[in-house]
């Protein structure tokens, strides 16, 4: 019996192993519907998320100028043999790990630095800057970085 006021742990109604070999393999009618319900609707959300990014840097001002600014820095930065440096922890620096990935899959020079480490020593990864648009509030823009 659940106790009052805590949330009931779900179980796996797929009761799938850990890492299967064949995800599919064994698995009742009843079971690949739901996988795929559930694999449309995810698609379903991701695609709704990137219609409304579309409209809101089709009709924002703010967020065009922002926009444009960061491919700008961006790829002066490139232009003249810089680097691009992405920080971030938590959910933010996975995505920001992944848009270095990216960019290096191109052939932009880029690197992540974790906040934590930067405050231990790893700053200097970073060399000289010449513009630091983009820092979160809590770091002072106008720090010298040489």
């Amino acid at each position: 019996m659940p106790l009052s006021g805590y949330a009931q742990v779900q179980t796996n109604p797929l009761r799938l192993p850990l890492t299967p070999p064949h995800f599919l393999d064994g698995l009742d009618k009843e079971a690949d519907d739901d996988i795929i319900g559930l694999a449309t609707h995810v698609i379903a959300t991701e695609r709704d998320a990137l219609t409304n990014l579309h409209n809101l840097y089709q009709s924002d001002p703010a967020a065009q100028r922002s926009f444009k600014q960061a491919l700008q820095v961006m790829g002066k930065t490139s232009r003249q043999g810089g680097r691009i440096i992405v920080s971030g922890m938590g959910k933010s620096g996975k995505i920001g790990q992944k848009f270095i990935a990216t960019l290096n899959s191109f052939g932009i020079r880029s690197a992540f630095l974790h906040p934590t480490e930067a405050m231990h020593g790893d700053l200097g990864m970073i060399g000289h800057v010449s513009k630091t648009p983009f820092w979160p509030g809590w770091l002072d823009p106008d720090l010298p970085f040489t």
